[in-house]
């Protein structure tokens, strides 16, 4: 392939792909440090509420924008509570908690690494600021290892918090997530965007070639000389 062709086509990727990252772009976040979750327990920098069933609670703020996920504990401690120990999940501001799952219930079941979250399918999405329990008196629906607690926020994209869950102890870990800016789905637990680094490889391939191209030309016309 001659320079100009090379880079012709380099040009035109690029561009197709700067107008797609525009519109599509996934946001990755860290939950620094990790917070562990434990039924009714002591979550770690989060906030004593006072109520008689909901010992604490920790939020994230996802996109900047202000609280979007709640996170807290509870345990019944008077009659008429719920009477099992709880991890319970919110969505606040307007945010929503999605599930795995084609059936609104209040039992949380996660996504699975790799999963659609947003594409409409074997999920329900709960409504605003409503609850979604993590687990329910020792019921819940976490595999050990690596889950996907999936969420809406209010302008309509999708995104996903990363939890370890260690059954010995039911320790559920919050470590990171990510979420994706022009209301596609996004695939649970996949960072950064392929198409983006497949893009920047190639863009480099590109720069390499017309560089090598252009060093040959030069050569040849000092050797002419």
């Amino acid at each position: 392939m001659n320079q100009r062709v090379l880079t012709v086509v380099c040009i035109f990727t690029i561009a197709v792909g700067a107008v797609g990252s525009a519109r599509a772009i996934v946001v990755p976040f860290d939950i620094v440090p990790d917070v562990p979750v434990t039924p009714a327990g002591v979550i770690p920098g989060g906030t004593l509420i006072g109520s008689p069933f909901t010992y604490y609670n920790i939020q994230f703020d996802v996109n900047g924008g202000g609280a979007d996920i709640n996170i807290r504990t509870a345990r019944a401690s008077e009659p008429g509570g719920p009477g099992v120990d709880q991890v319970v999940s919110d969505g606040l501001n307007s945010a929503s908690i999605v599930k795995k799952g084609s059936t609104d219930s209040y039992l949380n079941t996660p996504f699975a690494l790799g999963d659609l979250i947003g594409d409409g399918l074997d999920e329900f999405a709960r409504a605003p600021d409503q609850f979604n329990v993590i687990n329910d008196g020792g019921f819940q629906m976490y595999n050990p290892g690596d889950n996907f607690l999936g969420f809406k926020l209010p302008n309509g994209n999708y995104g996903y918090i990363h939890v370890n869950y260690d059954p010995t102890g039911s320790v559920y870990t919050f470590t990171r997530g990510a979420y994706e800016t022009s209301g596609a789905a996004i695939a649970a637990g996949v960072i950064p965007e392929p198409a983006s680094i497949a893009l920047l490889l190639f863009a480099s391939i590109c720069s390499l070639g017309i560089r090598r191209s252009v060093r040959t030309r030069s050569a040849s016309a000092c050797y002419c000389r």
